[in-house]
């Protein structure tokens, strides 16, 4: 993607980006949120669709951003080794909020621990090896598209407050399959991420911290 030329922009190239990467995960979401008693939970079959998808399409739309003069840096994929380490606290900051808030929704939803503790997202006995593939290459589609592309394409010195709000909006939407409990989890996670990637524009630490997450999400339902 490296290329000199300054990123063309435009709604027009946002809209297909955006709905690009998102669009059917999106209608999925909506669907099994409206309808949750078909939520069976991922399996390995879906777990490599996932990753056949993700990896075709940040070819189709990372070959549309090179065109338009998007570069790795403008995408904030630059990389230093401090991006590891500052993953980690993002990770931890995020988990810790996500427990705050869901210690202070349960005392006025008194059922929400036995909600989540219902929640299926992932069925167990997976393979190891879509498992590892998920947590490689979806952290890295997701934070490209939601808060790298996204951000990058709505923050100026007026639109701050919208770039973020738009990625966590973004990023809710293709949760919404995980009910209450998502929302609860991706509002602070999304809100985080986003305002670290709009003041410093590092995309990696985002990508860490979501690997994180997603490992220890899915390991626990792998056949080993």
């Amino acid at each position: 993607m490296k290329t000199s030329r300054e990123p063309a922009g435009g709604w027009g190239e946002f809209l297909l980006v955006v709905v690009g990467a998102f669009g059917c995960p999106v209608l999925g979401s909506l669907y099994y949120a409206f309808n949750p008693q078909v939520m069976t939970g991922y399996t390995t079959g879906s777990f490599w669709g996932l990753v056949v998808f993700e990896i075709s399409f940040l070819i189709v739309l990372g070959s549309v951003l090179r065109y338009r003069g998007w570069s790795l840096r403008s995408l904030g994929l630059t990389f230093h080794w401090t991006d590891i380490p500052a993953g980690i606290v993002l990770a931890l900051v995020a988990w810790l909020s996500y427990r705050v808030l869901f210690s202070g929704l349960s005392l006025v939803v008194p059922n929400l621990s036995v909600i989540a503790a219902n929640l299926h997202v992932v069925t167990p006995g997976v393979s190891f090896g879509s498992v590892l593939s998920v947590v490689i290459v979806n952290p890295v589609y997701e934070e490209i598209f939601v808060a790298g592309y996204i951000i990058a394409s709505l923050k100026d010195g007026r639109h701050t407050g919208l770039a973020i709000n738009t990625s966590v909006a973004v990023r809710l939407l293709y949760h919404l399959y995980q009910g209450m409990i998502g929302v609860v989890l991706i509002v602070p996670f999304g809100l985080l991420f986003a305002t670290w990637f709009a003041r410093t524009r590092r995309l990696w630490p985002l990508i860490v911290a979501h690997a994180l997450f997603d490992a220890a999400g899915m390991f626990p339902f792998v056949r080993w």
